[in-house]
């Protein structure tokens, strides 16, 4: 496997490291070296730093996809609460004082301090309500839902818990901007040492070594780029995971295809993931890359892999966790 993603990285490592055993058992003495004093069990220990960073911006995404999932379903629990609180006093207090001071109730998609601006309001007249007078036939404190369980309180706990997601996300997301630049940085390092090992091992051991005429490749062969193939995905329910399918490809070099993913709705070619790989006749593929909680949006695109590792994405095509009923 050549570079070309964040994923191919260990494998083209995982392959030099072998070609640099065979070269230093050829060598002999001290083996393959090069200039800056780097051999092979450097190597491996720069596999361990990258595969540590590689696994921290993993775990980040996913700290920032489950916040924004919690967060999506605090604000819809909000939503709820709030409109039921709103015809409730609508129902109660419509010709009394506080009559002005209904809130209204937002967009799921507004911004969350405009979101949460009507959920104070309300906090503000469910308090003012709960110190009376009473409307005839209402019991205060004022309690919602069918068993009267829903109290002030526990709306201030969903907005509470909005505030705690929004935040864990941008914390998330902070960290994740200095992981992903830890990560490039030992990928700089990976890519300077394997172009300069295969230098190294044709100079030690010359251009007749079978070891430096199978040396890995580090990027793709030169040729062409396969003609992109239709694509879609959908959410299955019974399955509980991503259906990716698409028509085949009908390219001679044709070795399989690729499906890879971002998170969210956009799709970021630097950042994109591998869901899997079928062989030529692969047609489809289920995932739950992404999606492990309700809300979380996937973007993926297939690609055309041919025997060259030259390959070429489709479009991208979205898919979203619905959310539980509320």
């Amino acid at each position: 496997m050549a570079l070309s993603n964040h994923f191919t990285y260990l494998p083209t490592i995982d392959a030099f490291t072998a070609s640099w055993a065979l070269a230093d058992a050829e060598a002999g003495g001290a083996g393959v070296v090069l200039a800056d004093g780097t051999d092979q069990a450097a190597l491996q220990g720069l596999r361990g730093d990258l595969a540590g960073a590689l696994e921290a911006v993993r775990k980040l995404e996913m700290d920032a996809r489950l916040a924004a999932g919690q967060l999506s379903m605090a604000r819809r629990a909000v939503l709820g609460r709030l409109g039921e609180f709103t015809r409730t006093a609508r129902a109660w207090w419509s010709r009394s004082p506080l009559a002005g001071s209904f809130p209204m109730v937002p967009r799921d998609t507004a911004a969350l301090d405009k979101f949460l601006r009507p959920v104070r309001d309300a906090l503000r007249l469910w308090g003012r309500i709960n110190v009376g007078p009473p409307s005839p036939g209402v019991t205060l404190p004022l309690q919602l839902g069918a068993a009267g369980d829903f109290a002030r309180a526990d709306l201030e706990a969903l907005r509470d818990e909005c505030l705690t997601s929004r935040d864990a996300g941008e914390e998330a997301e902070f960290e994740l901007g200095i992981a992903r630049r830890v990560r490039d940085g030992w990928e700089k390092r990976v890519r300077e040492v394997l172009a300069a090992y295969g230098a190294a091992a044709a100079a030690r051991l010359g251009a007749l070594s079978p070891v430096v005429a199978s040396l890995p490749r580090l990027y793709p062969l030169p040729g062409h780029t396969p003609d992109p193939v239709p694509a879609t995905a959908a959410w299955d329910d019974l399955q509980s995971a991503a259906q990716v399918a698409w028509e085949p490809s009908a390219d001679p070099k044709l070795a399989g295809y690729g499906v890879r993913w971002c998170p969210g709705e956009t799709y970021d070619k630097k950042e994109e993931r591998l869901a899997g790989r079928t062989g030529k006749e692969g047609r489809s593929l289920r995932t739950t890359e992404g999606l492990e909680s309700p809300g979380d949006a996937v973007t993926y695109k297939v690609y055309v892999l041919l025997t060259t590792e030259n390959e070429r994405g489709s479009k991208p095509v979205t898919v979203r966790r619905p959310l539980p009923p509320p």
